[in-house]
Protein backbone atom coordinates (compact mmCIF):
# COMPACT_ATOMS: atom_id res chain seq x y z
CA UNK A 1 0.00 0.00 0.00
CA UNK A 2 2.62 2.62 1.17
CA UNK A 3 4.53 1.69 -2.35
CA UNK A 4 1.14 2.38 -4.57
CA UNK A 5 0.65 5.59 -2.26
CA UNK A 6 3.84 6.71 -3.32
CA UNK A 7 4.18 5.91 -6.83
CA UNK A 8 0.39 7.94 -6.80
CA UNK A 9 2.67 10.49 -4.89
CA UNK A 10 5.11 10.43 -7.56
CA UNK A 11 2.80 10.92 -10.58
CA UNK A 12 1.24 13.53 -8.82
CA UNK A 13 3.87 15.24 -7.83
CA UNK A 14 5.25 15.10 -11.74
CA UNK A 15 2.67 16.32 -13.30
CA UNK A 16 1.96 19.15 -11.16
CA UNK A 17 5.38 19.99 -11.56
CA UNK A 18 6.28 18.89 -15.16
CA UNK A 19 7.76 21.82 -17.80
CA UNK A 20 4.65 23.26 -20.07
CA UNK A 21 4.51 22.30 -23.54
CA UNK A 22 5.45 25.60 -25.70
CA UNK A 23 3.35 26.06 -28.67
CA UNK A 24 3.21 28.63 -31.61
CA UNK A 25 7.05 29.57 -31.02
CA UNK A 26 7.32 30.62 -27.89
CA UNK A 27 10.00 28.73 -25.43
CA UNK A 28 10.78 27.74 -21.88
CA UNK A 29 12.03 30.24 -19.41
CA UNK A 30 12.23 29.92 -16.53
CA UNK A 31 9.65 26.92 -16.31
CA UNK A 32 7.08 28.91 -17.97
CA UNK A 33 6.76 29.93 -22.32
CA UNK A 34 7.10 33.26 -23.09
CA UNK A 35 7.64 34.72 -26.60
CA UNK A 36 11.24 35.45 -27.40
CA UNK A 37 12.16 39.22 -27.05
CA UNK A 38 10.30 41.87 -29.27
CA UNK A 39 7.50 39.38 -29.82
CA UNK A 40 4.36 38.88 -28.17
CA UNK A 41 1.68 36.39 -28.06
CA UNK A 42 -1.13 37.09 -30.65
CA UNK A 43 -3.88 34.81 -31.67
CA UNK A 44 -1.92 31.47 -30.85
CA UNK A 45 1.37 32.47 -32.17
CA UNK A 46 4.17 34.72 -31.33
CA UNK A 47 4.03 37.93 -33.38
CA UNK A 48 7.07 40.55 -33.99
CA UNK A 49 5.63 43.50 -31.10
CA UNK A 50 3.82 46.26 -33.42
CA UNK A 51 5.92 49.47 -33.27
CA UNK A 52 3.96 53.40 -33.51
CA UNK A 53 4.60 54.63 -36.82
CA UNK A 54 7.36 57.40 -36.98
CA UNK A 55 6.74 60.47 -37.36
CA UNK A 56 7.17 62.40 -40.77
CA UNK A 57 10.67 64.22 -39.98
CA UNK A 58 12.18 60.48 -38.97
CA UNK A 59 11.41 58.56 -41.97
CA UNK A 60 14.51 59.79 -43.65
CA UNK A 61 16.83 59.30 -39.98
CA UNK A 62 16.22 55.76 -39.22
CA UNK A 63 17.08 52.85 -41.65
CA UNK A 64 15.96 49.18 -40.27
CA UNK A 65 13.42 47.27 -38.65
CA UNK A 66 11.83 46.20 -42.12
CA UNK A 67 10.13 42.65 -40.02
CA UNK A 68 8.36 44.70 -37.57
CA UNK A 69 5.20 46.05 -38.41
CA UNK A 70 3.73 49.55 -37.27
CA UNK A 71 0.26 50.32 -35.82
CA UNK A 72 -1.81 52.62 -36.81
CA UNK A 73 -5.17 54.59 -35.10
CA UNK A 74 -6.74 53.78 -38.36
CA UNK A 75 -7.05 50.24 -39.42
CA UNK A 76 -7.68 50.80 -43.00
CA UNK A 77 -4.60 53.39 -43.46
CA UNK A 78 -1.35 51.63 -43.30
CA UNK A 79 0.92 53.70 -41.02
CA UNK A 80 4.57 54.24 -42.66
CA UNK A 81 6.61 51.36 -41.71
CA UNK A 82 10.42 51.37 -40.60
CA UNK A 83 12.24 50.53 -43.44
CA UNK A 84 16.26 50.07 -44.90
CA UNK A 85 17.66 52.67 -46.49
CA UNK A 86 20.91 54.16 -47.40
CA UNK A 87 22.23 57.10 -45.64
CA UNK A 88 25.59 57.65 -48.35
CA UNK A 89 23.97 57.20 -51.59
CA UNK A 90 26.92 59.86 -53.01
CA UNK A 91 28.73 56.35 -52.99
CA UNK A 92 27.37 54.76 -56.19
CA UNK A 93 26.87 51.19 -55.77
CA UNK A 94 23.66 49.45 -57.74
CA UNK A 95 24.27 46.02 -56.03
CA UNK A 96 23.89 48.06 -52.38
CA UNK A 97 20.29 50.00 -54.19
CA UNK A 98 19.26 46.09 -55.06
CA UNK A 99 20.23 45.12 -51.35
CA UNK A 100 17.67 47.44 -50.18
CA UNK A 101 14.85 46.81 -52.07
CA UNK A 102 15.23 42.87 -51.66
CA UNK A 103 15.32 43.66 -47.44
CA UNK A 104 12.46 45.40 -47.51
CA UNK A 105 10.35 43.01 -49.31
CA UNK A 106 11.46 40.32 -46.67
CA UNK A 107 14.05 38.67 -49.27
CA UNK A 108 16.26 38.37 -46.96
CA UNK A 109 18.45 35.69 -48.12
CA UNK A 110 18.99 37.56 -51.80
CA UNK A 111 19.29 40.56 -49.90
CA UNK A 112 22.39 39.36 -48.15
CA UNK A 113 23.95 37.95 -51.23
CA UNK A 114 23.48 41.56 -52.90
CA UNK A 115 25.06 43.23 -50.10
CA UNK A 116 27.96 40.62 -50.71
CA UNK A 117 28.19 41.76 -53.99
CA UNK A 118 28.22 45.42 -52.76
CA UNK A 119 30.92 45.31 -50.66
CA UNK A 120 32.79 43.37 -52.90
CA UNK A 121 32.21 46.49 -55.04
CA UNK A 122 33.22 49.12 -52.53
CA UNK A 123 35.03 47.46 -49.41
CA UNK A 124 35.40 51.09 -48.12
CA UNK A 125 32.04 51.58 -47.23
CA UNK A 126 30.90 50.23 -43.60
CA UNK A 127 26.92 50.76 -44.17
CA UNK A 128 26.86 48.01 -47.06
CA UNK A 129 29.00 45.45 -44.91
CA UNK A 130 26.53 46.23 -42.11
CA UNK A 131 23.20 45.82 -44.10
CA UNK A 132 25.06 42.44 -45.87
CA UNK A 133 25.27 41.29 -41.95
CA UNK A 134 21.42 42.86 -41.11
CA UNK A 135 20.37 40.34 -43.93
CA UNK A 136 22.45 37.44 -42.86
CA UNK A 137 21.20 37.90 -39.35
CA UNK A 138 17.41 37.72 -40.73
CA UNK A 139 17.89 34.43 -42.59
CA UNK A 140 19.20 32.99 -39.49
CA UNK A 141 16.52 34.18 -37.41
CA UNK A 142 13.61 31.79 -35.54
CA UNK A 143 11.29 31.63 -33.40
CA UNK A 144 13.58 29.67 -31.14
CA UNK A 145 17.19 31.37 -32.40
CA UNK A 146 15.88 35.18 -32.63
CA UNK A 147 18.27 37.66 -33.40
CA UNK A 148 19.97 40.22 -31.08
CA UNK A 149 19.33 44.15 -32.32
CA UNK A 150 21.50 47.37 -31.41
CA UNK A 151 21.37 50.84 -32.85
CA UNK A 152 23.72 53.32 -33.85
CA UNK A 153 23.09 56.83 -34.29
CA UNK A 154 25.90 58.99 -36.28
CA UNK A 155 25.55 62.32 -37.92
CA UNK A 156 25.28 61.25 -41.48
CA UNK A 157 23.69 63.82 -43.06
CA UNK A 158 25.92 65.75 -41.19
CA UNK A 159 29.55 65.12 -41.09
CA UNK A 160 30.13 61.99 -43.80
CA UNK A 161 33.46 61.38 -43.07
CA UNK A 162 32.83 61.31 -39.49
CA UNK A 163 29.98 59.16 -39.70
CA UNK A 164 31.47 56.44 -41.96
CA UNK A 165 34.48 55.92 -39.25
CA UNK A 166 32.22 55.29 -36.83
CA UNK A 167 30.11 52.35 -38.56
CA UNK A 168 33.58 51.23 -39.79
CA UNK A 169 34.40 50.60 -36.50
CA UNK A 170 31.17 48.93 -35.56
CA UNK A 171 30.48 46.87 -38.95
CA UNK A 172 33.90 44.98 -38.11
CA UNK A 173 32.61 44.32 -34.54
CA UNK A 174 29.66 43.03 -36.19
CA UNK A 175 31.21 41.15 -39.07
CA UNK A 176 33.31 39.43 -36.77
CA UNK A 177 30.58 38.63 -34.26
CA UNK A 178 28.30 37.06 -36.97
CA UNK A 179 31.28 35.43 -38.65
CA UNK A 180 31.99 33.50 -35.67
CA UNK A 181 28.24 32.41 -35.93
CA UNK A 182 26.99 34.72 -33.76
CA UNK A 183 26.13 33.54 -30.13
CA UNK A 184 24.90 29.81 -30.61
CA UNK A 185 23.48 30.84 -33.83
CA UNK A 186 21.73 34.35 -32.95
CA UNK A 187 22.89 36.84 -34.63
CA UNK A 188 23.42 40.81 -34.68
CA UNK A 189 21.24 42.82 -36.73
CA UNK A 190 22.01 47.26 -36.20
CA UNK A 191 19.45 49.76 -36.35
CA UNK A 192 21.32 53.09 -37.88
CA UNK A 193 19.76 56.41 -37.37
CA UNK A 194 21.11 59.76 -38.00
CA UNK A 195 20.83 62.43 -35.49
CA UNK A 196 22.22 65.28 -37.82
CA UNK A 197 24.33 66.35 -34.68
CA UNK A 198 21.42 68.08 -33.79
CA UNK A 199 19.50 67.70 -30.05
CA UNK A 200 16.43 67.89 -30.97
CA UNK A 201 16.56 65.25 -33.61
CA UNK A 202 18.84 63.11 -31.37
CA UNK A 203 16.23 63.37 -28.44
CA UNK A 204 13.28 62.32 -31.39
CA UNK A 205 15.43 59.34 -32.59
CA UNK A 206 16.05 58.59 -28.57
CA UNK A 207 12.12 58.43 -27.83
CA UNK A 208 11.40 56.13 -31.08
CA UNK A 209 14.38 53.62 -30.40
CA UNK A 210 13.47 53.21 -26.67
CA UNK A 211 10.13 51.68 -28.06
CA UNK A 212 11.58 49.36 -30.11
CA UNK A 213 11.31 46.40 -27.43
CA UNK A 214 13.83 43.90 -28.39
CA UNK A 215 16.60 46.69 -28.69
CA UNK A 216 19.57 45.83 -25.89
CA UNK A 217 21.64 48.86 -26.64
CA UNK A 218 22.85 52.00 -28.10
CA UNK A 219 26.17 53.31 -30.20
CA UNK A 220 26.48 56.75 -30.15
CA UNK A 221 26.08 59.71 -29.73
CA UNK A 222 29.13 61.82 -32.06
CA UNK A 223 29.24 65.17 -29.85
CA UNK A 224 29.01 65.75 -26.05
CA UNK A 225 26.08 68.38 -26.40
CA UNK A 226 23.87 66.17 -28.21
CA UNK A 227 24.66 62.99 -26.16
CA UNK A 228 23.85 64.88 -22.79
CA UNK A 229 20.50 65.82 -23.99
CA UNK A 230 19.23 62.42 -24.36
CA UNK A 231 20.82 61.01 -21.60
CA UNK A 232 17.59 61.38 -19.37
CA UNK A 233 15.45 59.40 -22.26
CA UNK A 234 17.79 56.40 -22.07
CA UNK A 235 18.24 56.10 -18.86
CA UNK A 236 14.43 56.12 -18.05
CA UNK A 237 14.00 53.50 -20.62
CA UNK A 238 16.50 51.83 -18.68
CA UNK A 239 18.87 51.68 -22.21
CA UNK A 240 22.81 51.19 -22.31
CA UNK A 241 24.59 54.01 -24.12
CA UNK A 242 27.88 53.59 -25.27
CA UNK A 243 29.63 56.70 -26.96
CA UNK A 244 32.79 56.41 -28.93
CA UNK A 245 33.47 60.09 -28.80
CA UNK A 246 31.57 61.73 -26.62
CA UNK A 247 34.23 63.29 -23.74
CA UNK A 248 32.60 65.68 -21.48
CA UNK A 249 32.83 65.14 -18.10
CA UNK A 250 29.09 66.57 -17.87
CA UNK A 251 28.06 63.36 -19.33
CA UNK A 252 26.89 61.26 -16.06
CA UNK A 253 23.97 58.76 -16.06
CA UNK A 254 23.60 54.85 -14.82
CA UNK A 255 23.21 53.66 -18.55
CA UNK A 256 25.78 55.96 -20.22
CA UNK A 257 29.50 54.46 -20.77
CA UNK A 258 32.10 55.87 -23.16
CA UNK A 259 35.02 53.84 -24.96
CA UNK A 260 37.12 57.21 -25.32
CA UNK A 261 39.06 58.80 -22.74
CA UNK A 262 37.03 61.55 -21.04
CA UNK A 263 38.06 65.08 -20.99
CA UNK A 264 39.59 64.67 -17.53
CA UNK A 265 41.92 62.16 -19.27
CA UNK A 266 42.74 64.55 -22.25
CA UNK A 267 43.11 67.84 -20.21
CA UNK A 268 45.24 66.36 -17.50
CA UNK A 269 47.64 64.58 -20.55
CA UNK A 270 47.85 68.32 -21.78
CA UNK A 271 49.09 69.90 -18.89
CA UNK A 272 51.62 67.27 -17.80
CA UNK A 273 53.13 68.06 -21.43
CA UNK A 274 52.92 71.60 -20.66
CA UNK A 275 54.59 70.91 -17.25
CA UNK A 276 57.68 68.38 -18.57
CA UNK A 277 58.35 70.91 -20.83
CA UNK A 278 58.66 73.58 -18.28
CA UNK A 279 56.56 76.06 -19.91
CA UNK A 280 55.27 79.03 -17.93
CA UNK A 281 52.96 80.91 -19.79
CA UNK A 282 50.15 79.50 -21.94
CA UNK A 283 47.23 81.25 -24.09
CA UNK A 284 44.11 79.45 -24.27
CA UNK A 285 41.39 79.04 -27.51
CA UNK A 286 38.00 78.02 -27.17
CA UNK A 287 33.78 78.31 -27.74
CA UNK A 288 30.96 77.95 -26.27
CA UNK A 289 29.92 73.92 -27.33
CA UNK A 290 29.48 71.83 -24.23
CA UNK A 291 33.20 69.93 -25.31
CA UNK A 292 35.10 72.57 -25.41
CA UNK A 293 34.17 74.17 -21.94
CA UNK A 294 34.51 70.61 -20.60
CA UNK A 295 37.96 70.23 -21.81
CA UNK A 296 38.57 74.52 -20.68
CA UNK A 297 37.55 73.47 -17.02
CA UNK A 298 39.94 70.66 -16.92
CA UNK A 299 42.76 72.49 -18.34
CA UNK A 300 41.71 75.58 -16.42
CA UNK A 301 42.17 73.65 -12.93
CA UNK A 302 45.27 71.34 -14.03
CA UNK A 303 47.25 74.77 -15.09
CA UNK A 304 46.27 76.73 -11.51
CA UNK A 305 47.84 73.79 -9.89
CA UNK A 306 50.93 73.50 -11.59
CA UNK A 307 51.01 76.96 -11.66
CA UNK A 308 51.31 78.21 -15.33
CA UNK A 309 49.98 81.36 -15.81
CA UNK A 310 47.36 81.94 -18.79
CA UNK A 311 48.40 85.09 -20.51
CA UNK A 312 45.48 85.28 -23.04
CA UNK A 313 41.94 83.61 -23.98
CA UNK A 314 40.84 83.63 -27.27
CA UNK A 315 37.17 82.61 -27.48
CA UNK A 316 36.05 81.42 -30.86
CA UNK A 317 32.39 82.35 -30.66
CA UNK A 318 32.68 86.06 -29.90
CA UNK A 319 31.94 88.47 -32.67
CA UNK A 320 35.11 89.86 -32.20
CA UNK A 321 37.21 87.32 -32.69
CA UNK A 322 39.64 87.75 -35.76
CA UNK A 323 42.48 85.24 -35.72
CA UNK A 324 45.23 87.77 -37.37
CA UNK A 325 44.42 89.88 -34.83
CA UNK A 326 44.45 87.99 -31.80
CA UNK A 327 47.98 86.39 -32.69
CA UNK A 328 49.13 89.83 -33.27
CA UNK A 329 48.25 91.16 -30.08
CA UNK A 330 49.83 88.18 -28.40
CA UNK A 331 52.63 88.34 -30.13
CA UNK A 332 53.44 92.57 -29.08
CA UNK A 333 53.20 91.52 -25.37
CA UNK A 334 56.20 92.21 -23.58
CA UNK A 335 58.56 88.94 -22.97
CA UNK A 336 57.17 88.36 -19.44
CA UNK A 337 53.38 88.25 -20.62
CA UNK A 338 53.47 86.16 -24.51
CA UNK A 339 52.56 82.96 -24.10
CA UNK A 340 55.25 80.08 -25.18
CA UNK A 341 52.26 77.50 -26.04
CA UNK A 342 48.85 78.19 -27.11
CA UNK A 343 46.15 75.57 -25.97
CA UNK A 344 43.51 74.79 -29.12
CA UNK A 345 40.35 73.67 -27.61
CA UNK A 346 37.55 74.45 -30.11
CA UNK A 347 34.38 72.34 -30.75
CA UNK A 348 33.35 71.10 -34.05
CA UNK A 349 31.41 74.07 -35.31
CA UNK A 350 34.94 76.12 -34.80
CA UNK A 351 37.61 74.09 -36.69
CA UNK A 352 37.64 76.77 -39.73
CA UNK A 353 38.46 79.51 -37.38
CA UNK A 354 40.89 77.10 -35.97
CA UNK A 355 42.40 76.70 -39.39
CA UNK A 356 42.95 80.25 -40.04
CA UNK A 357 44.75 81.01 -36.82
CA UNK A 358 47.29 77.68 -37.80
CA UNK A 359 47.75 79.46 -41.36
CA UNK A 360 48.53 83.22 -39.51
CA UNK A 361 50.86 81.66 -37.25
CA UNK A 362 52.87 79.80 -39.97
CA UNK A 363 53.13 83.07 -41.92
CA UNK A 364 53.96 85.08 -38.57
CA UNK A 365 57.96 86.08 -37.77
CA UNK A 366 57.53 84.92 -34.10
CA UNK A 367 55.81 81.41 -34.35
CA UNK A 368 54.19 80.25 -31.71
CA UNK A 369 53.80 76.38 -30.56
CA UNK A 370 50.20 74.83 -30.62
CA UNK A 371 49.34 71.92 -28.99
CA UNK A 372 45.31 70.94 -28.76
CA UNK A 373 42.19 68.50 -28.57
CA UNK A 374 41.34 65.38 -30.60
CA UNK A 375 38.90 67.39 -32.59
CA UNK A 376 41.82 68.52 -34.74
CA UNK A 377 43.20 64.80 -34.90
CA UNK A 378 42.08 64.07 -38.75
CA UNK A 379 43.56 64.42 -42.22
CA UNK A 380 41.65 67.67 -42.69
CA UNK A 381 43.99 69.41 -40.37
CA UNK A 382 47.31 67.80 -42.33
CA UNK A 383 45.81 69.02 -45.16
CA UNK A 384 45.99 72.47 -44.10
CA UNK A 385 49.72 72.32 -45.12
CA UNK A 386 52.93 71.01 -44.27
CA UNK A 387 54.53 74.33 -42.96
CA UNK A 388 51.16 74.94 -41.13
CA UNK A 389 50.92 71.87 -38.72
CA UNK A 390 54.27 70.89 -38.44
CA UNK A 391 54.97 70.30 -34.64
CA UNK A 392 51.44 70.44 -33.67
CA UNK A 393 50.98 68.43 -30.20
CA UNK A 394 47.69 66.22 -29.92
CA UNK A 395 46.43 64.82 -26.82
CA UNK A 396 44.07 61.91 -28.24
CA UNK A 397 42.32 58.65 -27.05
CA UNK A 398 43.99 56.57 -29.90
CA UNK A 399 47.17 56.42 -32.20
CA UNK A 400 48.11 53.27 -34.98
CA UNK A 401 51.43 53.55 -34.05
CA UNK A 402 50.75 52.35 -30.71
CA UNK A 403 52.27 48.96 -29.67
CA UNK A 404 49.07 47.76 -28.67
CA UNK A 405 47.46 48.99 -31.18
CA UNK A 406 49.70 47.08 -33.94
CA UNK A 407 46.99 44.27 -34.02
CA UNK A 408 44.29 46.35 -34.22
CA UNK A 409 45.92 48.54 -37.16
CA UNK A 410 47.01 45.53 -39.41
CA UNK A 411 43.11 44.14 -38.80
CA UNK A 412 41.64 47.52 -40.25
CA UNK A 413 44.19 47.70 -43.11
CA UNK A 414 43.35 44.40 -44.28
CA UNK A 415 39.36 45.28 -43.83
CA UNK A 416 39.20 48.76 -45.29
CA UNK A 417 42.08 48.87 -47.63
CA UNK A 418 43.77 51.72 -46.09
CA UNK A 419 44.52 53.15 -42.48
CA UNK A 420 41.63 54.49 -40.58
CA UNK A 421 41.13 56.69 -38.04
CA UNK A 422 40.65 56.39 -33.99
CA UNK A 423 36.62 56.97 -34.03
CA UNK A 424 37.29 53.77 -36.02
CA UNK A 425 38.99 52.42 -32.66
CA UNK A 426 36.80 53.45 -30.07
CA UNK A 427 33.78 52.69 -32.08
CA UNK A 428 34.90 49.13 -32.66
CA UNK A 429 35.47 48.83 -28.85
CA UNK A 430 32.01 50.33 -28.13
CA UNK A 431 30.19 47.92 -30.27
CA UNK A 432 32.79 45.09 -29.08
CA UNK A 433 31.29 46.44 -25.12
CA UNK A 434 27.95 45.66 -26.09
CA UNK A 435 28.47 41.92 -27.81
CA UNK A 436 30.65 41.15 -24.65
CA UNK A 437 27.11 41.80 -22.94
CA UNK A 438 24.70 39.15 -25.03
CA UNK A 439 23.78 35.86 -23.19
CA UNK A 440 21.29 33.63 -23.82
CA UNK A 441 18.77 35.65 -21.97
CA UNK A 442 19.42 38.99 -22.12
CA UNK A 443 17.59 41.81 -21.71
CA UNK A 444 18.67 45.83 -21.34
CA UNK A 445 19.14 45.14 -17.00
CA UNK A 446 21.22 42.22 -18.04
CA UNK A 447 23.28 44.23 -20.61
CA UNK A 448 23.81 47.29 -18.05
CA UNK A 449 24.69 44.73 -15.23
CA UNK A 450 27.03 43.18 -17.92
CA UNK A 451 28.84 46.58 -18.82
CA UNK A 452 29.51 47.31 -15.14
CA UNK A 453 31.64 44.42 -15.18
CA UNK A 454 33.01 44.30 -18.30
CA UNK A 455 36.79 43.44 -18.70
CA UNK A 456 37.73 43.19 -22.10
CA UNK A 457 41.49 41.67 -23.26
CA UNK A 458 43.54 43.75 -25.99
CA UNK A 459 42.74 41.03 -28.12
CA UNK A 460 38.91 41.69 -28.16
CA UNK A 461 39.72 45.34 -28.42
CA UNK A 462 41.45 47.93 -30.70
CA UNK A 463 44.60 47.39 -28.27
CA UNK A 464 44.15 48.13 -24.93
CA UNK A 465 42.48 46.43 -21.98
CA UNK A 466 38.73 47.50 -21.72
CA UNK A 467 37.31 48.41 -18.29
CA UNK A 468 34.78 51.05 -16.57
CA UNK A 469 34.69 53.21 -13.87
CA UNK A 470 31.35 55.04 -13.42
CA UNK A 471 31.00 54.80 -17.40
CA UNK A 472 34.42 56.60 -18.10
CA UNK A 473 37.21 54.14 -19.73
CA UNK A 474 39.55 53.35 -17.44
CA UNK A 475 43.04 54.67 -19.28
CA UNK A 476 45.47 57.45 -19.98
CA UNK A 477 45.19 59.59 -23.50
CA UNK A 478 48.10 59.93 -25.83
CA UNK A 479 50.29 62.69 -27.60
CA UNK A 480 51.05 62.59 -31.27
CA UNK A 481 53.11 65.61 -33.26
CA UNK A 482 51.99 66.72 -36.93
CA UNK A 483 55.30 65.00 -38.78
CA UNK A 484 56.61 64.40 -42.20
CA UNK A 485 57.98 61.12 -40.40
CA UNK A 486 56.72 58.07 -42.93
CA UNK A 487 57.32 55.63 -40.41
CA UNK A 488 53.61 56.30 -39.13
CA UNK A 489 51.48 56.17 -42.15
CA UNK A 490 51.60 59.73 -44.04
CA UNK A 491 48.01 60.65 -45.14
CA UNK A 492 48.15 60.79 -49.19
CA UNK A 493 48.28 64.07 -50.56
CA UNK A 494 49.65 65.70 -47.84
CA UNK A 495 52.79 64.57 -46.44
CA UNK A 496 51.82 64.26 -43.12
CA UNK A 497 51.17 62.47 -40.43
CA UNK A 498 50.25 62.22 -36.93
CA UNK A 499 53.31 60.34 -34.73
CA UNK A 500 52.71 58.93 -31.56
CA UNK A 501 55.64 61.22 -29.62
CA UNK A 502 59.01 58.97 -28.48
CA UNK A 503 58.41 59.21 -25.18
CA UNK A 504 54.67 57.92 -25.70
CA UNK A 505 56.29 55.08 -27.91
CA UNK A 506 58.83 54.16 -25.51
CA UNK A 507 56.37 53.99 -22.32
CA UNK A 508 53.66 52.06 -24.08
CA UNK A 509 52.97 48.71 -23.19
CA UNK A 510 54.16 45.31 -25.77
CA UNK A 511 51.34 44.41 -27.81
CA UNK A 512 49.77 41.07 -26.76
CA UNK A 513 50.42 38.77 -30.13
CA UNK A 514 46.70 36.61 -29.69
CA UNK A 515 46.32 34.38 -32.76
CA UNK A 516 42.78 35.55 -32.79
CA UNK A 517 41.79 37.56 -35.52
Amino acid sequence: MMLVLGGVGGLLFWLFNRPPECKGGQILVNKACECPAGQSFIDGTCQATALPPLPPELVAKISGLNSLTTSSANASTPAKPWQLQRFFKYRLNSDADQGVDLFNQQKFLEAFNAFKKAAIGDPKDPEVLIYKNNALAQTKASATTPLFRMAVIVPADKNADVAMEILRGVAQAQERFNKDNGLNGRYLELILATDSNDPQTARQLAQALSAVPDLLGVVGHNISSVTQSVLPIYEAAGLAIVSPTSTSTQLKSRTFFRTVPSDEAMGTKLVDYLVSQKVQRVALVYDDDTYSQSLLSIVENGLNEAQIQVKGRLDLTSSSSDPRQDLADLNSALDSDRPEVIVLMPGQKNRSLINQLLKVNAQAKQRFQFVGSDTLYNSDTLAIGAEVVQGLILAVPWARDSATAERFTEQTRSQWKGDVGWRVATSYDAMQALIKTLSAQADRASVLAALQQLNLAPEDTSGESLTFTNGDRNGAALLVEATNRTSCGQVAGTGMAFCLLPEERSASPQPNKSPKP
